[in-house]
């Protein structure tokens, strides 16, 4: 059948002779099936992560009657969304009761193909989904978890997310009893909740995950805004008059500027964006359980005296009362599969084969890994032991796999992504274990 790409190949052979090409080799390239729903929290859309992707575009809709009262697009660099829109200033089950949404995969494109053809940096749009809410629960706050690619409680004995996480509790009521409309969770490197790394915005829903198009534009608390906010959803904007409660003033997380803060690595030739990034979200691995985050809810209320959105208790006390939680990210490409690398290349009498028990090639051989969650670029280097790992190369690539330009030999090699959803200046990923791999001279025969 047909095919919509074709290659051929052909040898250079000595003094500028060449060998007659191959016979054409069809091929297709296609993305991958759109995401599916997994199950979630109130307030919580979820769907099932895919292969290689940077971002997901999540298309959310709304209708009462015969209008359509919603019609909006979010981006994420994670498999969760909250439902913020529905619940800030309207949480019944007019606004919140069902949420209908689709989403898509999205890879930022970075260079032009050589043959200028033009290529799609989105997969295709799910189904339509239903997603149902129950009305929001009262009482004290509780935390209940983190959810992304995985759920956690916070035990030692949960996983760490590969994605940044959303976060989901019920109640709303803070340490001192009074029953608040809003919240926000910070996450923190301390258990005494003193090292804020992490704020979200606004929130009126019993979640938050991390979005990159910015928080909810939060009117002021006015009886006019406040009336116009509740007949109708909140756009994307910016929250300007955030304040803890010793007034320190607050930017959330997902409304700070994101940067490409990696250089040229060996051959590259440097990396170009094409693309959205959205804000710097995600949050660095750890060796989890050993080490791992604290995040916990403080409830927001407007400020009429001082005209501004402000927090109704602060974070260390509501920790040292117990609401606090941890969570673990821990994330890297894997290279290996029964501990042999993903690797094709000529065998030392010229067959071209995969990589076998002795991981011998000829010739320079290619690698290959699975994507990881939030990498864009990857970088690979090679050295002459596994510990210490002392580099002899390196090089950044935009793709899955790279010819390593390695001399006869044993080698390890090992691959790391760059996130660039991290702050600017610390967007490196965990290095995967280093791998072996043996570069022979190649065999001679001489027939009699």
């Amino acid at each position: 059948m047909p095919h919509a790409l074709y290659a051929r190949v052909r040898a250079y052979l000595p003094y500028g002779h060449t060998s007659p090409w191959s016979s054409n080799y069809g091929f297709d390239v296609v993305p991958p099936a759109p995401p599916t729903p997994m199950a979630s929290d109130p307030g919580l859309l979820r769907w099932t992560p895919v292969d290689g992707a940077d971002q997901y575009q999540v298309w959310i809709w709304a209708r009462q009657g015969d209008e359509t009262i919603m019609n909006k697009y979010e981006q994420v660099n994670t498999n969760v969304l909250d439902e913020r829109e529905f619940y800030a200033f309207h949480p019944d089950q007019n606004w919140i009761g069902t949420v209908h949404w689709r989403v898509r995969a999205v890879r930022v494109d970075v260079y032009a193909r050589q043959n200028g053809l033009p290529v799609a940096t989105h997969g295709a749009w799910s189904p339509w989904y239903t997603s149902s809410n129950p009305d929001p629960t009262t009482g004290p706050i509780q935390l209940e978890g983190t959810i992304s690619d995985t759920i956690s409680n916070g035990s030692p004995s949960s996983p760490a997310h590969a994605l940044a996480p959303g976060f989901v509790w019920s109640g709303n009521e803070g340490l001192y009893g009074a029953p608040e409309k809003f919240f926000r969770v910070y996450v923190f490197t301390d258990s005494g909740c003193i090292n804020r790394v992490w704020t979200s915005g606004t929130v009126a829903s019993p979640a938050v995950a991390p979005r990159l198009n910015g928080p909810l534009a939060m009117p002021s608390g006015d009886d006019a805004s406040v009336a116009a906010a509740q007949t109708t959803f909140l756009l994307d904007g910016k929250e300007e008059k955030d304040f803890t409660l010793d007034n320190e003033e607050i930017t959330p997380t997902e409304q700070q500027d994101a940067a490409i803060s990696t250089t040229s690595l060996g051959g590259a030739k440097g990396v170009s964006i094409d693309g959205f990034i959205g804000a710097p979200v995600d949050l660095w691995d750890v060796n989890w359980p050993e080490s791992g985050y604290y995040w916990t809810v403080i409830p927001v209320a407007w400020n009429a005296v001082a005209s501004k959105w402000q927090d109704t208790e602060l974070a260390q006390d509501a920790c040292a009362a117990g609401r606090v939680a941890r969570f673990g990210i821990s994330s890297q490409p894997s290279v290996t599969r029964n501990n042999h690398p993903f690797a094709t290349g000529l065998s030392a009498r010229g067959k071209l084969v995969s990589a076998t028990k002795t991981n011998t090639f000829y010739g320079q051989p290619l690698v290959a890994w699975t994507p990881a969650p939030n990498a864009w670029p990857y970088e690979v280097q090679w050295a002459k032991k596994a510990y210490p790992f002392t580099a002899r190369g390196k090089q950044l690539t935009w793709d899955t796999s790279i010819v390593l330009p390695l001399k006869p030999g044993t080698w390890y090699y090992r691959v790391r992504g760059y996130d660039y959803n991290l702050p600017s200046g610390s967007q490196e990923m965990g290095w995967s274990q280093p791998v072996k791999i043996v570069v022979a001279r190649p065999h001679f025969h001489i027939g009699g």
